[in-house]
């Protein structure tokens, strides 16, 4: 008996895989359909994704001022800029006093003091600006005039080398959607908080 295998040959067919004209076109129309879907969606939602970043940079740079004044054992402060829709982190610098708000464009410190960071709410886009947007209330629960941005006296929040906050007040950010958030410090051992406007109260 022979190994050899003598029998007629078969040729194997093979398959070229690629993509026909049809499904192509399924494929196109499945995107097409999800992009009309989602694109609205992401539209609506970006405003807000960036309120809540602008809001979340600002209790940041608070949490910065207060560590720096401590770490530095001088003033820190936070310098609102609500015409121009801009905010400064100022430290003392050597005499450990805060002399003011950095002056020009980039801001160049007064005296001795020392620019920690700058911070410009339009480059959030979306409409990101001082203001209470739908808000009714001030975060302690007062009636809200029509519009509010911050109820720091004149427009500066400074912490001294305890931490402890020498202003007490909130800051208010709103957007295109008219959505509202606050961040401040409620009383004078300089703990930051953040609330969030929900139709009829603030969280």
């Amino acid at each position: 008996m022979s190994d050899k295998f003598s029998g007629p040959l078969i040729k194997l067919q093979t398959r070229e895989y690629g993509m026909t004209l049809i499904e192509i076109m399924a494929v196109i129309a499945i995107i097409s359909i999800l992009s009309a879907v989602a694109v609205p969606v992401i539209i609506s939602i970006l405003p807000d994704y960036r309120l809540r970043a602008a809001i979340s940079d600002l209790y940041s740079n608070l949490q910065r001022a207060k560590q720096e004044a401590v770490r530095s054992n001088g003033e820190c402060g936070v310098y609102l800029d609500v015409a121009n829709n801009r905010y400064q982190v100022i430290a003392g610098g050597p005499d450990g006093v805060c002399d003011g708000p950095a002056a020009g464009f980039p801001p160049l410190p007064l005296n001795d003091d020392i620019l920690i960071n700058y911070m410009d709410l339009s480059d959030y886009g979306s409409g990101v600006r001082y203001g209470s947007g739908t808000a009714k209330k001030t975060v302690p629960g007062g009636n809200i005039p029509p519009i509010v941005t911050v109820s720091y006296v004149n427009d500066r929040i400074r912490f001294d080398a305890k931490g402890m906050a020498r202003e007490l007040g909130y800051i208010y950010l709103t957007n295109v959607n008219s959505s509202a958030y606050a961040v401040g410090t409620p009383s004078i051992s300089g703990s930051i908080v953040q609330k969030r406007w929900l139709e009829t109260l603030w969280e």
